[in-house]
């Protein structure tokens, strides 16, 4: 993601103290700019309307609209608008939901705040991050879809869809992607298309929620 001057991040907490402390934190940091604090979901959806931020940073559990429903309501009207899920629940539904309404990255709070700015760089980057705890998360969910894998998926997608769709659940960007398939990267992007229109989702997150829900992933034997 291109980006002139600070980044602009609203950040969505309903806890005053933890707001306070992530200002501070983000003071040392002087390339980001908080330009907003809201308390919950309806207020972060009025202030990404208002600001347009580069970056959205928000708890799930808040009053009235949770994070989860203020950011699938911000991407009908900014589909392109980078979520980062900040918050202390790392549930596999959660994770799930949070990914298929359109967070981009995942991160537990209880991880050192500096993993929280190397999920934003990568996130900018274009490349979802995801805090250990969550990746363990996501790699047993992974796991446990290589089990009773259903026919439809045979049938779905063809064999360079399926190669396509397993390096993404690997989190591969799609430049690599391209490498290890010997296609160019107009390729892979048409591909990954045909695959998003075929599963009826809309972002790169979405193909992993998809893929994880409907047991659809191959891995090797190491599990990555």
């Amino acid at each position: 993601m291109q980006t002139t001057g600070k980044i602009k991040i609203v950040l969505a907490d309903d806890h005053e103290v933890f707001i306070e402390g992530m200002l501070r934190v983000f003071d040392n940091h002087p390339e980001y700019e908080i330009v907003d604090t809201v308390r919950n979901g309806q207020q972060l959806v009025n202030s990404v309307r208002a600001n347009r931020p580069d970056v959205v940073l928000t708890d799930i559990s808040m009053p009235g609209v949770n994070g989860i429903e203020a950011i699938q309501q911000i991407k009908v009207f900014a589909p392109d608008m980078l979520c980062v899920v900040l918050t202390n629940f790392d549930s596999d539904h959660l994770i799930l939901n949070a990914l298929e309404a359109g967070a981009f990255s995942y991160v537990n709070k209880s991880m050192p705040k500096e993993v929280i700015f190397t999920a934003l760089e990568s996130s900018l980057d274009g490349v979802p991050h995801y805090c250990d705890s969550t990746s363990q998360r996501i790699l047993r969910m992974i796991q446990a879809s290589h089990i009773g894998k259903p026919q439809k998926y045979e049938e779905l997608f063809n064999n360079s869809e399926k190669k396509i769709i397993s390096l993404i659940v690997k989190d591969m960007i799609m430049k690599d992607i391209a490498a290890e398939l010997c296609l160019g990267d107009r390729t892979v992007e048409r591909y990954k298309a045909k695959i998003k229109e075929k599963m009826g989702v809309k972002t790169r997150a979405g193909i992993v929620v998809y893929a994880i829900r409907n047991k659809l992933v191959i891995l090797d034997d190491s599990g990555v």
